[in-house]
Protein backbone atom coordinates (compact mmCIF):
# COMPACT_ATOMS: atom_id res chain seq x y z
CA UNK A 1 0.00 0.00 0.00
CA UNK A 2 2.92 2.33 0.77
CA UNK A 3 4.23 1.78 -2.76
CA UNK A 4 0.88 2.77 -4.24
CA UNK A 5 0.66 5.91 -2.11
CA UNK A 6 4.20 7.04 -2.99
CA UNK A 7 3.86 6.30 -6.71
CA UNK A 8 3.48 8.95 -9.41
CA UNK A 9 0.00 7.74 -10.34
CA UNK A 10 -3.00 10.07 -10.38
CA UNK A 11 -5.30 10.24 -7.37
CA UNK A 12 -7.91 8.22 -9.22
CA UNK A 13 -5.41 5.47 -10.13
CA UNK A 14 -4.17 5.36 -6.53
CA UNK A 15 -7.74 4.93 -5.25
CA UNK A 16 -8.36 2.07 -7.69
CA UNK A 17 -5.08 0.38 -6.74
CA UNK A 18 -5.81 0.73 -3.01
CA UNK A 19 -9.33 -0.58 -3.51
CA UNK A 20 -7.95 -3.63 -5.31
CA UNK A 21 -5.48 -4.23 -2.44
CA UNK A 22 -8.26 -4.05 0.13
CA UNK A 23 -10.50 -6.29 -1.95
CA UNK A 24 -7.89 -9.05 -1.78
CA UNK A 25 -7.53 -8.93 2.01
CA UNK A 26 -9.54 -11.73 3.61
CA UNK A 27 -11.17 -10.92 6.89
CA UNK A 28 -12.70 -13.76 8.82
CA UNK A 29 -15.61 -13.22 11.07
CA UNK A 30 -14.36 -12.67 14.60
CA UNK A 31 -16.77 -13.96 17.18
CA UNK A 32 -15.95 -14.08 20.85
CA UNK A 33 -15.76 -17.53 22.32
CA UNK A 34 -18.59 -18.66 24.53
CA UNK A 35 -16.33 -18.28 27.55
CA UNK A 36 -15.60 -14.65 26.62
CA UNK A 37 -19.31 -13.94 26.12
CA UNK A 38 -20.14 -15.43 29.54
CA UNK A 39 -17.37 -13.39 31.19
CA UNK A 40 -18.62 -10.19 29.55
CA UNK A 41 -22.20 -10.97 30.58
CA UNK A 42 -21.22 -11.71 34.19
CA UNK A 43 -19.04 -8.60 34.37
CA UNK A 44 -21.91 -6.44 33.08
CA UNK A 45 -24.37 -8.06 35.47
CA UNK A 46 -22.03 -7.49 38.43
CA UNK A 47 -21.54 -3.83 37.47
CA UNK A 48 -25.33 -3.38 37.15
CA UNK A 49 -25.88 -5.02 40.56
CA UNK A 50 -23.21 -2.82 42.16
CA UNK A 51 -24.87 0.29 40.73
CA UNK A 52 -28.23 -0.86 42.15
CA UNK A 53 -26.71 -1.41 45.60
CA UNK A 54 -24.92 1.95 45.52
CA UNK A 55 -28.09 3.75 44.46
CA UNK A 56 -30.26 2.06 47.11
CA UNK A 57 -27.76 2.93 49.85
CA UNK A 58 -27.57 6.51 48.59
CA UNK A 59 -31.35 7.00 48.30
CA UNK A 60 -31.95 5.63 51.80
CA UNK A 61 -30.11 8.71 53.10
CA UNK A 62 -33.11 10.85 52.09
CA UNK A 63 -35.87 10.35 54.68
CA UNK A 64 -38.53 11.53 52.20
CA UNK A 65 -37.87 8.38 50.14
CA UNK A 66 -38.13 5.83 52.97
CA UNK A 67 -41.08 4.31 54.85
CA UNK A 68 -40.53 1.39 57.24
CA UNK A 69 -36.92 1.10 55.97
CA UNK A 70 -38.22 0.55 52.41
CA UNK A 71 -37.67 2.92 49.51
CA UNK A 72 -40.73 4.46 47.88
CA UNK A 73 -40.24 3.99 44.16
CA UNK A 74 -43.20 6.25 43.32
CA UNK A 75 -41.80 9.10 45.44
CA UNK A 76 -38.38 8.74 43.81
CA UNK A 77 -39.97 9.01 40.36
CA UNK A 78 -42.15 11.94 41.46
CA UNK A 79 -39.13 13.88 42.79
CA UNK A 80 -37.21 13.01 39.63
CA UNK A 81 -39.97 14.49 37.47
CA UNK A 82 -39.92 17.64 39.60
CA UNK A 83 -36.10 17.71 39.30
CA UNK A 84 -35.89 18.06 43.08
CA UNK A 85 -32.69 19.92 43.98
CA UNK A 86 -31.99 17.84 47.10
CA UNK A 87 -32.40 14.58 45.18
CA UNK A 88 -30.07 15.81 42.41
CA UNK A 89 -27.45 16.88 44.98
CA UNK A 90 -27.73 13.47 46.63
CA UNK A 91 -27.25 11.68 43.31
CA UNK A 92 -24.24 13.85 42.45
CA UNK A 93 -22.60 13.05 45.79
CA UNK A 94 -21.70 9.54 44.57
CA UNK A 95 -19.04 9.48 41.81
CA UNK A 96 -20.43 6.21 40.39
CA UNK A 97 -24.02 7.48 40.24
CA UNK A 98 -22.88 10.86 38.97
CA UNK A 99 -20.96 9.21 36.13
CA UNK A 100 -23.94 6.98 35.23
CA UNK A 101 -26.74 9.57 35.20
CA UNK A 102 -25.07 12.94 34.58
CA UNK A 103 -23.28 14.25 31.49
CA UNK A 104 -20.76 17.08 31.63
CA UNK A 105 -21.58 19.41 28.73
CA UNK A 106 -19.04 22.05 29.73
CA UNK A 107 -16.51 22.37 32.49
CA UNK A 108 -18.59 22.45 35.67
CA UNK A 109 -21.95 22.11 33.88
CA UNK A 110 -23.74 18.79 34.39
CA UNK A 111 -26.97 17.65 32.76
CA UNK A 112 -29.11 15.05 34.52
CA UNK A 113 -30.32 12.24 32.24
CA UNK A 114 -33.80 12.00 33.70
CA UNK A 115 -35.04 9.36 31.24
CA UNK A 116 -32.08 7.06 31.87
CA UNK A 117 -32.58 7.43 35.64
CA UNK A 118 -36.32 6.74 35.45
CA UNK A 119 -35.74 3.69 33.28
CA UNK A 120 -33.19 2.42 35.78
CA UNK A 121 -35.53 3.02 38.74
CA UNK A 122 -38.42 1.38 36.88
CA UNK A 123 -36.37 -1.75 36.13
CA UNK A 124 -37.85 -4.79 37.89
CA UNK A 125 -34.43 -5.65 39.32
CA UNK A 126 -34.37 -2.33 41.16
CA UNK A 127 -36.60 -2.70 44.21
CA UNK A 128 -38.64 -5.67 42.92
CA UNK A 129 -40.76 -5.77 46.07
CA UNK A 130 -40.99 -2.02 46.49
CA UNK A 131 -43.61 -0.65 48.86
CA UNK A 132 -46.14 1.64 47.23
CA UNK A 133 -48.58 3.90 49.02
CA UNK A 134 -51.54 2.95 46.86
CA UNK A 135 -52.88 -0.25 45.39
CA UNK A 136 -52.90 0.00 41.61
CA UNK A 137 -55.99 -1.26 39.81
CA UNK A 138 -56.25 -0.37 36.15
CA UNK A 139 -58.78 -1.76 33.72
CA UNK A 140 -62.01 -1.27 31.78
CA UNK A 141 -65.14 -0.69 33.82
CA UNK A 142 -68.84 -1.20 33.05
CA UNK A 143 -71.44 -0.33 35.73
CA UNK A 144 -68.64 0.31 38.26
CA UNK A 145 -67.36 -3.26 37.88
CA UNK A 146 -64.12 -4.28 36.18
CA UNK A 147 -64.78 -6.16 32.94
CA UNK A 148 -62.17 -8.74 33.98
CA UNK A 149 -64.35 -9.53 37.03
CA UNK A 150 -67.57 -9.61 35.01
CA UNK A 151 -68.96 -12.93 33.84
CA UNK A 152 -70.59 -11.40 30.75
CA UNK A 153 -69.30 -11.93 27.26
CA UNK A 154 -70.48 -9.77 24.38
CA UNK A 155 -69.65 -10.43 20.74
CA UNK A 156 -70.05 -7.49 18.41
Amino acid sequence: METVLQSNKSSYEKKIALFNCLKEIKVEKLEPSEEQRVKLFVRGKMKFQKTIETLITLLKNDERLVVNRELLKSTIIELTLKQDLNLLKLLMSSPEIKQKFFTEVEKGVLVFNQIKFQNFISNKQFLPDSFTQYKNKIGLVADRQYLANSGEVVLA
